[in-house]
C-alpha cells in the first residue's frame, strides 16, 4: 500500500538520481548541432588558435574576423551528407572564393563546438549567441 512516507521516499530518490545528471550536457551532432550554430558566432577557445571568429548566417553565408579586427577569409558554410561534414568557403582578398575548401566533422556540447580532424585533431570553439562580430 502506498503511503505518504513511501511517496516521499520515491520522490527523494527521483530527485537524487536526477541531480547527478542535471549538469550533464548532451552532445549534438547532425542537424541538431547545425541548429545550435546558425545565427551564432564561433570563437577560438585556445590562445594558440589564431583562426578567426565566424558568424554563421542562416543563408549559408558567413562573416569572419580576427581578434585584432582584421577581416577573416571565411565567407560561407554548408553541410555535406548525413555524416555532417561542416565546410567553409575561403576567400582571400583579391581572389575568387575557394569553394568549400575546408571541411571537417564536428559536434556541439553546451556552448562548445569541437572541430574533429584527422589524427585525433580537435579544435574547440566557443559558441557565442548572436553576432559577436558587430
Amino acid at each position: 500500500m502506498l503511503t505518504m512516507k513511501t511517496l516521499a521516499m520515491g520522490a527523494a530518490l527521483v530527485l537524487a538520481l536526477g541531480a547527478g545528471t542535471a549538469g550533464a550536457q548532451q552532445k549534438l551532432t547532425g542537424k541538431a548541432a547545425l541548429n545550435a550554430l546558425i545565427g551564432n558566432t564561433i570563437v577560438p577557445l585556445s590562445p594558440e588558435d589564431d583562426g578567426p571568429s565566424v558568424y554563421l548566417l542562416p543563408n549559408g553565408q558567413a562573416k569572419s574576423s580576427y581578434a585584432d579586427g582584421r577581416p577573416g577569409s571565411i565567407t560561407g558554410w554548408k553541410v555535406i551528407d548525413d555524416e555532417f561534414w561542416f565546410c567553409f568557403t575561403i576567400t582571400e582578398p583579391g581572389s575568387k572564393p575557394d569553394e568549400f575548401a575546408t571541411c571537417s566533422n564536428m559536434d556541439v556540447t553546451g556552448d562548445t563546438m569541437t572541430i574533429l580532424g584527422v589524427n585525433n585533431y580537435r579544435a574547440p570553439m566557443r559558441i557565442v549567441r548572436g553576432n559577436a562580430l558587430k
